[in-house]
């Protein structure tokens, strides 16, 4: 769902973790439009297949600290705020 942090593999094999903005269909399946929370662009839309898993919780303070839903929805409205105000 959106707001949730993906990982997945770039056609080169190389592997990133961004959030997920949404997904739209498309004739080869799903469509999913991520963003780093740090990078400013939204990245090109990938398959849904290239998607490896998702990031559940984060290393802080010698510890876990689980994502939680409203962590990623903070994060989501954030991002969506900064690619409109680029555009």
């Amino acid at each position: 769902w959106p707001g949730q942090v993906l990982v997945f593999a770039d056609p080169h094999g190389q592997v990133w973790v961004h959030r997920l903005l949404g997904f739209r269909p498309s004739e080869r399946g799903w469509r999913l439009y991520l963003k780093g929370d740090a990078v400013p662009k939204v990245d090109t839309p990938i398959e849904a297949g290239r998607v490896i898993g998702r990031v559940v919780a984060v290393r802080q303070d010698g510890g876990f600290r689980p994502l939680s839903a409203g962590d990623n929805f903070i994060r989501w409205v954030r991002s969506l705020q900064e690619v409109l105000r680029d555009r």
